[in-house]
């Protein structure tokens, strides 16, 4: 009795053979330990087997058996569970020092917001600005006034360019990239700023403002999702939410500019507001342009060396950091989300 006890005691349990495994709620299994399988069969375990008989009571869906026939899934696991474990229990400010050059990329990309906030204040401030109703208006009582159609198409005509560029901004940024759709679309605002500053009639305004509205789109999203791909999961919250700081900043500078040109009775007063949206969009394509890309969104598109070459952008040299074990996570996360 005692011999078989410590018979027992040796052998591996069946738990021990098993990673991840992702079970649908819908079926249900039953898990035999191998040496009561074989003990059914009246046979005997062979040797070196450390594997358990997985019997499905109910049929198994077909992402299990993808996931278990997976190449290379059981070390892919392991290396995943230990880039989990090390991410769940980095500290705020361990996250702070190791992550520091994607806080400041993260950053560079939000500037985009304090661009489009910057752009936004513009036409509703150059309704009060009396060269730009001599430019744009009709001749009333007292002077020129812009009337209340025009001021509502030139309101709403950037919304309708917003809504369309966030539709378009997720396909957009799966075909090529963080990086490319950004400067793509900094490159397109700097060509849509020209029908503004040139306009001659308040509809080529307000064509130019459903133009511009496309890349403002882009920027609400792109912004937050990058912040949310580069760094971990506990200054998420911080860099994500740091966006509504930026839209504050962006009205400040341009509520600054308006006051500032407020008094010049040329038609100046509303260009030169208009042409320093430029002083924002080039500048800020060259340096976007430099931007290490999504290592999440290279790990979808199985790109994994250039993945782990993103990551090491992104992060302070660290001993303890492990590349390689930080993209297994993602390849597992993105094999269990598409199974």
């Amino acid at each position: 009795m005692a011999s078989k006890e410590k018979s027992d005691m040796a052998k591996p349990h069946p738990s021990e053979a098993l990673e991840f495994v992702t079970i649908s709620p819908q079926s249900t299994h039953q898990i035999e330990p191998v040496s009561e399988a074989f003990e059914d069969d009246g046979g005997s375990r062979p040797t070196g087997s450390s594997e358990a008989t997985i019997r499905p009571t109910q049929s198994i869906s077909q992402s299990m058996h993808d996931l278990l026939s997976f190449s290379g899934l059981r070390h892919m696991n392991t290396g995943a569970r230990d880039a989990t474990r090390s991410e769940h229990r980095m500290t705020f400010m361990e996250g702070l020092k190791l992550y520091p050059k994607a806080i400041g990329w993260s950053f560079v990309l939000s500037l985009t917001i304090v661009m489009e906030a910057y752009d936004l204040v513009l036409v509703n401030s150059f309704y009060a600005f009396p060269a730009f109703r001599r430019a744009y208006g009709v001749p009333t009582r007292n002077g020129y006034e812009i009337t209340t159609a025009w001021q509502s198409a030139l309101t709403n005509g950037a919304f309708v360019g917003e809504i369309l560029g966030l539709l378009f901004s997720g396909l957009l940024t799966e075909r090529f990239g963080y990086r490319y759709t950004i400067v793509g679309s900094l490159i397109a605002l700097a060509l849509f700023i020209f029908p503004a500053f040139f306009a001659f009639d308040i509809g080529t305004l307000m064509a130019s403002q459903v133009l511009c509205g496309l890349p403002w789109g882009v920027f609400q999203t792109l912004s937050t999702t990058y912040a949310a791909d580069v760094v971990p999961m506990h200054l998420r919250a911080y860099l994500t939410s740091s966006v509504n700081l930026c839209w504050l900043i962006g009205q400040l500078i341009g509520l600054g500019v308006l006051r500032g040109t407020v008094h010049v009775t040329s038609e100046w007063s509303y260009r030169i507001p208009f042409g320093l949206q430029w002083a924002w969009a080039v500048p800020l394509a060259i340096a976007i342009m430099f931007a290490p890309e999504s290592p999440w969104w290279l790990v979808r598109h199985e790109r994994y060396e250039q993945a782990k070459r993103s990551l090491i952008r992104l992060t302070k040299r660290d001993r303890d950091f492990n590349v390689e074990g930080t993209v297994e996570m993602m390849k597992h996360t993105n094999m269990v989300s598409y199974a």
